[in-house]
Order: C-alpha cells, then structure tokens, then sequence
C-alpha cells in the first residue's frame, strides 16, 4: 500500500503540477491582453490624434482658400474702381482742355482787330456808345 500511496501522491502532485502551468499560462494570456489592449488603446489615441491634426489642417487649408478667394475679388473690385477713377480724370482734362481753348479762341475773337482801328472807326463807335 505504500507503493500506491506514492503513486497517488505523485498523481496529486502531477495534478499540482499542471494546475500551476494552467495559472502560468494564465498569466501569461492575461498580460498579453492587457499588452493587446494597451497597444489598441495606444493606436485608438495615436488615430485619434491624427484626425484632429488632420481636421485642423483641413480647416487651415479651407480658410486659406476662402481668404484668398476674398482678397482676389477685392483686387478685382480696387482694380476696376481704380480704372474708372483713371478714365474720369482723362475725361475730365480733355473737357478742361477744351472748354480752355474754346475760350482763348472766343476772347481771341473779341479782340482781334482793334488794333487796327483806324481813327474814323473809334469816333463811330463812340457815337454809337453815347447814343
């Protein structure tokens, strides 16, 4: 009996045993996961961090286009106002210009010819005045 009294303890002690490379094993699953699940954790952040960076230069970019867009149609409006100014001023000295000569031309007429005045005509012009 004390042969099989051994082999049942050897027995318990084999069962033992491999209850403890059970719990090993389990061990060793149970920091696997929390390995896998920090690295998902890790990657969800690492994801997470990339679609804010990538919104936030997605938006960088749309508000560069937008204020571009806005600056050109400005340039466009300043520009055509500053051609309008420029064909008004070109306007306005040709109509100066000619209303001048027209007046040198008119006055010029006036004038032209009393220094040719004889004598005769000054005296019927001033008979003329006193009438």
């Amino acid at each position: 009996m004390i042969k099989s009294e051994e082999v049942e303890e050897d027995e318990e002690e084999e069962e033992e045993e491999e209850e403890d490379d059970d719990f090993e094993e389990y061990e060793t699953m149970t920091e696997l996961d929390d390995i896998n699940i920090f690295s998902m954790t890790r990657n969800i952040a690492n994801m997470k961090y990339y679609l804010y960076e990538l919104r936030e230069k997605s938006a960088t970019t749309i508000q560069a286009a937008w204020r571009s867009h806005r600056a050109r149609a400005r340039y466009t409006l300043v520009k055509r106002e500053l051609l309008r100014n420029k064909a008004a001023l070109v306007i306005q000295r040709a109509f100066r210009h000619w209303t001048h000569s027209k007046r040198r031309k008119t006055s010029a007429n006036l004038f032209q010819g009393f220094d040719r005045i004889t004598e005769e005509k000054l005296r019927e012009l001033q008979r003329e005045i006193k009438m």
